[in-house]
């Protein structure tokens, strides 16, 4: 691949300069229409036709921007990601933005909100799959009212916080040395003890090195200096005052004991992962980006940014975890599998146990009645495993009913997807704007 961040690369950049206000802008979905000049240029940097799978985050680059050919032009085609994020570092940015509908779009930030309500829901493997955040790359200038990644990841960083919280901080050993009074504790140092104190006539007095059991170990220390980090940039924010100050306290009151210090990028290679705090994982990963984005000095005084780190939001991936919290809320917790894998290799999106319902999660906008046949055809497949009949109902006999959730800007509703079909439903679900 040719690497167009090095030197020699002002007429590549030349020859992209045209697209630069519309990258910009892009939303979901949306293509431009680009030369052959321009497409030989994306190619270089590793942009090819094929579209990226959303389920594979953490693999794509370019906020997963792929090529079409739709004859006779050549077009460059944002995906399902929302984010920020560079085509060629320090020259060129990428924005792309939620898809409209009747001039309304998703507020991805008040969904995040949503889901991190549910601590289970946070907590799971599938959470981490709705983001990603390149700590790695410079940031990107934004306008300074355009935040809502960072109040993503400082909630997202508050809720796991309490979490820790309350199971607990991790504790570890820690080396000291001290004097002590007419006892020995750990290792003598024998050296000093003589020249401070024997030497003079103190024979009370000795010089021990000791391990101690703490809380104020390196792995806590950066946790509050993220933690004070968020409480300085949220105090000129709209979450300013009630949950979030009481919130805070009880956080901070949590860090008594856990020194202030500075964070450094080589401190986090120090952190060692401990099977019994899996917890300390993702909290650790949002700290880095706090302190990324924020500063890693906890006692220097926050004068505000319009920077972000370059970031990606996965809507198909939110749009599930939204439409499991509202499930959540619906059913009890045991009823619901949330891509429970059968044998076939069929995985549904969700199957309610005991409700004889199969749920799949559509991140488009339909209207009533066309759904397209793949859509369906997906759907009967589920219907018709065994396993999955026996899941929903413990009948494999007992026909189940099929639901696709669609999300909608009015209120939720659902209905039959036609007289044509039997037992097959669409369910629209509100999002958020």
């Amino acid at each position: 691949m040719e690497n167009l961040n090095g030197g020699g690369c002002s007429e590549q950049i030349k020859i992209l300069e045209g697209l630069k206000e519309k990258l910009i802008t892009l939303k979901e979905h949306e293509c431009i229409e680009i030369d052959t000049q321009q497409l030989d240029v994306l190619r270089g940097l590793g942009i090819n036709f094929k579209e990226p799978n959303y389920d594979e985050i953490e693999k794509f680059q370019f906020l997963g921007l792929f090529l079409r050919f739709d004859p006779p032009n050549f077009k460059l085609c944002a995906h399902y990601f929302v984010g920020a994020s560079w085509l060629i570092e320090k020259e060129i940015p990428i924005r792309v933005y939620p898809k409209e509908r009747n001039n309304k779009k998703p507020d991805y930030l008040k969904i995040f909100l949503t889901l991190l309500e549910d601590e289970e829901i946070v907590k799971s493997s599938h959470f981490q799959k709705a983001f990603k955040v390149d700590i790695e790359k410079p940031p990107l200038r934004v306008e300074k009212e355009d935040l809502s990644f960072l109040y993503l990841v400082f909630l997202a960083y508050l809720t796991l916080l309490k979490d820790l919280v309350r199971k607990g901080l991790k504790k570890g050993f820690l080396c000291e040395e001290q004097v002590l009074n007419s006892r020995i504790k750990g290792k003598l140092n024998i050296k000093l003890t003589n020249q401070r104190f024997f030497y003079k006539g103190k024979y009370t007095q000795t010089v021990c090195k000791f391990d101690t059991l703490t809380k104020d170990i390196l792995e806590n220390r950066i946790l509050k200096a993220a933690l004070l980090q968020v409480e300085k940039f949220l105090k000129n924010s709209p979450f300013k005052g009630g949950k979030i100050d009481s919130l805070l306290g009880y956080l901070k009151n949590a860090f008594l004991g856990v020194s202030t210090v500075k964070i450094s990028a080589k401190d986090f290679l120090k952190v060692k992962e401990s099977p019994f705090f899996p917890e300390y994982r993702n909290a650790l990963r949002l700290a880095q980006i706090i302190l990324k984005n924020l500063g890693s000095d906890p006692f220097a005084s926050f004068k505000g940014g319009v920077y972000i780190t370059p970031y990606a939001v996965n809507m198909p991936k939110l749009f599930e975890l939204y439409v499991w919290k509202k499930l959540r809320e619906e059913y009890e917790l045991s009823k619901i599998l949330y891509q429970h894998s059968f044998t076939g290799g069929d995985i549904p999106d969700f199957v309610i146990k005991g409700e004889n319902l199969i749920l799949d999660a559509k991140y488009k906008y339909l209207d009533p009645g066309k759904v397209s046949k793949e859509d369906i055809g997906q759907l009967a497949r589920y219907g018709r495993n065994i396993n999955i009949r026996r899941s929903v109902s413990g009948n494999e006999d007992k026909e189940p009913m099929l639901c696709i959730v669609y999300p909608t800007f009015e209120v939720s509703k659902e209905k039959p997807i036609g007289d044509e079909y039997f037992n097959f439903y669409m369910r629209a679900l509100q999002l958020p704007i």
